[in-house]
This record gives C-alpha cells, structure tokens and sequence, in this order.
C-alpha cells in the first residue's frame, strides 16, 4: 500500500489480492494503527479477507499504538493473538505488555 491512502478499500484491495494469490498462507500480521501515517487499519474487514480467502491462516495484531488511544474490544474483532504494550498511552512502566 503507497501513502497516502484515499479510503479503507485500498488496503482492503491490496490485502485481498494478496492472499487470492497465496491462499496457502500460515500467518498475516496486521497493526492496529500504524506508526506512520498513524491510520487506523480496517481489521473487522481485513480479518474477513482473511478468513474467506486463506486455508486456516493465523490472524496477528501488533496493537502497539491502540491501547489507551481507542476502544478496544479484542475478542470482538475475531483475531488469534493480539500483542498489545501499555507504556505509550496508558503511562505504564515500560515493558508493561500483554498477549
């Protein structure tokens, strides 16, 4: 994906075409929100390409940058690991971090 991006179904697309072509994959990672251009990613529609278009891949989320800047709801958004550190936002010491 090149930035900037006009709207969610770019990353959407490129994610898509992706995986068609490589349904065999074991393990997409995706961020919550990214570092730079600090986007929040579509997950909820990401997790689905995922799962209609892949055999069984394994959903990660590195959430570095979500804890204490948005509402989280992590079983909500059907994902297998969700890595998520609480120094940045919500001013725990650092190394403070969760699985």
């Amino acid at each position: 994906v090149t930035y900037p991006i006009a709207d969610d179904t770019q990353i959407i697309g490129a994610v898509t075409e992706v995986l068609k072509g490589h349904p065999d994959v074991k393990l997409c990672v995706f961020s919550h929100i990214s570092s730079l251009p600090a986007i929040v990613e579509p997950l909820t529609s990401l997790v689905q390409q995922v799962r209609s278009n892949t055999n069984d891949a394994l959903i990660l989320v590195d959430g570095a940058h979500a804890p204490g800047q948005i509402d989280l709801n992590i079983p909500s958004l059907d994902v297998d690991f969700y890595l998520g550190n609480c120094h940045k936002w919500l001013y725990a010491p650092k190394g403070t971090a969760f699985l």
